[in-house]
């Protein structure tokens, strides 16, 4: 492909720019993507179930997309999200994930699905995560990358629905 750019007259293409840029956001969005898994089987629990669902999920996103929730205000971020992109940096070299899946899903027994119950609002993170999607359908993300952020949330909640 490189040799077919300056045919196209695109030239010197700093490609290590846009990997760069690239493998940065796949760093935050692995963070995110951990810190909304936590935060939802800590808020399973406060609702006293056993498994976690979709829509526990999707809550714990809405509640770490918008600017000023507890995820974008951690003195820890830049350090996790720095943490993450050295895996994944080290990911792509060696091609293989030290993580494997069993194929078995832990909270799955086989019997009845276990019904989704909101947490009471007695606990902190359950208020937080109660009142999150009403914050989050009220925020109007002014530039792109929010935006996209806002986008990618709906959507993960449009598939938790089905």
């Amino acid at each position: 492909m490189e040799a077919i750019l300056p045919q196209a007259g695109q030239g010197d293409v700093d490609f290590s720019r846009e990997n760069d840029t690239l493998c940065d956001v796949a760093a935050l969005l692995a963070v995110f993507l951990e810190s909304a898994v936590r935060d939802a089987d800590a808020y399973r629990k406060l609702a006293g179930r056993h498994t976690v669902h979709p829509r526990d999920i999707h809550m714990a996103m809405m509640r770490a997309a918008v600017p000023g929730s507890s995820f974008w205000l951690a003195a820890d971020l830049p350090q996790r999200t720095e943490a993450a992109r050295h895996e994944i940096e080290s990911m792509g070299s060696s091609g293989s994930s030290d993580e494997e899946s069993s194929g078995h899903d832990a909270g799955d027994d086989g019997g009845t699905p276990e019904a989704w119950t909101a947490a009471p609002s007695a606990a902190g993170l359950a208020d937080e995560m109660n009142g999150g999607a009403l914050l989050f359908h009220r925020w109007q993300p002014p530039d792109g990358i929010m935006r996209h952020i806002r986008n990618a949330v709906c959507q993960a909640g449009q598939s938790a629905a089905r």
